[in-house]
């Protein structure tokens, strides 16, 4: 399975990913993360890994914020690296929640202030939650939406200014859905930014 394992925040860090013995050493990395945190992409086998992570140099301290995630159609994080830009209509965007837990990020921004609505559908029992650019959590809702088996709907006033919305399986479920995003009847647009 394709994994990514990379650190954020402001200490100089680089990281060594080894075995489930911890005498073969997969990969390293220094820098090639946001500033000068590692950043490790690799397909893994099933089994266990260690990742160690250490301050660049013998007098570096601080603190770090370690992140794991799998690979897959949308990403997994609210990095530029990965997530999707939203299409506004009523077709959407197809997904796939690929393993239990899997965390499709997507974003789009707001040019007027107004409702917005944001729901998936398709078969798949979903859950999302919408934050701003912030990283602050907003609203969430895991359905099941009337009408739409168990599919989430957030529809929720916003000002202009970009957002994310996170799609991830109900109780670890996987399967397909289509994401859409609208704006209401008095004309909010919604704008899908580009990376």
């Amino acid at each position: 399975m394709p994994v990514r394992i990379w650190s954020t925040g402001g200490t100089d860090t680089w990281a060594s990913l080894r075995d489930a013995s911890f005498e073969i050493q997969l990969e390293t990395d220094d820098d090639r993360g946001s500033g000068t945190n590692f950043f490790i992409d690799r397909v893994l086998e099933p089994g266990s890994y260690y990742v160690g992570v250490y301050g660049a140099y013998h007098s570096t301290v601080g603190s770090y914020r370690l992140h794991l995630a799998g690979l897959d159609d949308h990403g997994n994080f609210f990095g530029a690296e990965s997530r999707t830009p939203l299409p506004t209509g009523a077709s959407g965007i197809a997904g796939t929640i690929n393993y239990s837990y899997d965390l499709d990020v997507f974003w789009f921004q707001v040019s007027a202030a107004g409702n917005v609505r944001i729901w998936t559908s398709g078969s798949t029992d979903t859950y999302g939650v919408l934050f701003d650019e912030y990283e602050i959590e907003l609203e969430r809702d895991d359905g099941p939406y009337t009408g739409f088996a168990d599919n989430f709907l957030i529809e929720r006033t916003l000002d202009p200014g970009s957002y994310y919305v996170f799609v991830t399986g109900e109780s670890g479920g996987t399967g397909s859905y289509n994401l859409h995003l609208s704006g209401d009847a008095s004309g909010v647009r919604t704008v899908p930014l580009l990376p």
